[in-house]
């Protein structure tokens, strides 16, 4: 029951190894650019999956019982956190674009 997390967990670690990977050629200033944008996105997402998944707890015994009123009792005041923190990562992430983008165009303007 546990490989559908694990293999969740080591394909988003994969995703930042993968990122570094490829950007630790262009030079220091792009691997900082990737630090950065890999600890804003897995703050975030670390954050979101806490509170998310407060549902799936709430949701199980209902759903093993047959129950469809609790499930959806459940489910909708699980939605609307859900929404808020999409919501605020998106602002986050578009408030924070330069200082993302300033070590990369550096980077990149050094290669061509």
């Amino acid at each position: 029951m546990a490989a559908p997390i694990v293999l969740t967990q080591v394909a988003h670690i994969s995703l930042s190894f993968v990122d570094t990977i490829m950007v630790g050629r262009l030079g220091p200033e792009s691997l900082a650019g990737i630090a950065l944008g890999n600890s804003f996105f897995s703050t975030l997402i670390v954050i979101a999956m806490g509170i998310v998944m407060a549902v799936g707890p709430m949701v199980a015994p209902a759903f093993g019982a047959g129950q469809d009123d609790p499930i959806g009792r459940s489910l909708r005041p699980g939605l609307w956190p859900a929404l808020s923190l999409a919501l605020v990562g998106q602002c986050r992430l578009t408030v924070s674009k330069p200082v993302f983008q300033a070590p990369m165009v550096s980077a990149l303007e050094a290669t061509i």
